[in-house]
């Protein structure tokens, strides 16, 4: 047994530090936005700077499944760093050798506690959203009839432009998970492009599920909005 822990003082100043901390995590992680979450988890991969974050959020189409700003990104990375869940980390790019240095962000330990606390919140699994689409079929009721239907004819084309993007996504999503799959140490089935780690194959198969789900939700719009056509064009109302 060390000294550290057998001295009453020692021990009790650590009990109290190690409560700060995880004082100071509980709150983080009640305040963190889900545009927040985002930023920190995908600067846990490697640090960025804002403008590359934002393009790879852009690559990443996470806009199918969180609404997110490059606004909002500057303005996350501006409250990580105030609340020491982000770090800077100053670096010279190697295309501009004798450019000024540039500083991109790193999660800091308690950031990284933070985040994971975030995610085990009871509210991200008892929550459904509100989708604009209901809100205007409860107040159509307030208007006349003669509107509606145009409206309902443009949610549906919405929905089967959105459909075909999602299902190309999910192709995309497939083709890279199977072009990564182990077959060897280095390299996957097709040649050249290297073997998928766990993080790598959990992220896809976290997309590849995101995006099904998207479909299937998709989908089953679809054919209810068959019945509101329907039921819209009813000869008794």
């Amino acid at each position: 047994m060390s000294y550290a822990t057998q001295n009453p003082r020692i021990r009790r100043e650590s009990e109290a530090r190690e409560a700060r901390k995880l004082a100071k995590i509980e709150a983080a992680a009640g305040l963190l936005t889900p545009a927040d979450l985002v930023v920190l988890a995908v600067l846990r991969e490697r640090p960025l700077h804002g403008h590359e974050l934002f393009l790879i959020l852009e690559v990443s189409d996470v806009k199918s499944w969180i609404e997110i700003s490059r606004p909002q990104v500057y303005w996350s990375l501006r409250k990580l760093l105030k609340e020491k869940l982000i770090r800077p980390v100053t670096w010279l790019a190697k295309s501009e050798p004798k450019g000024p240095p540039r500083t991109s962000y790193a999660p800091t330990g308690i950031g990284m506690r933070a985040l994971n606390k975030a995610l085990r919140l009871e509210w991200w699994a008892q929550r459904r959203p509100r989708p604009p689409f209901l809100t205007w079929l409860a107040l159509s009721a307030h208007v006349s009839f003669r509107p509606k239907l145009p409206q309902v004819q443009l949610r549906h084309q919405y929905l089967r432009a959105e459909l075909d993007h999602e299902r190309a996504t999910l192709e995309e999503i497939r083709r890279q998970s199977q072009a990564g799959r182990h077959e060897g140490p280095q390299e996957g089935p097709v040649p050249g492009l290297p073997r998928l780690d766990r993080p790598q194959r959990d992220r896809l198969m976290a997309a590849e599920l995101t995006v099904e789900l998207t479909i299937r939700q998709l989908e089953a719009e679809l054919e209810w909005l068959k019945e509101v056509r329907r039921r819209l064009r009813a000869p008794d109302r």
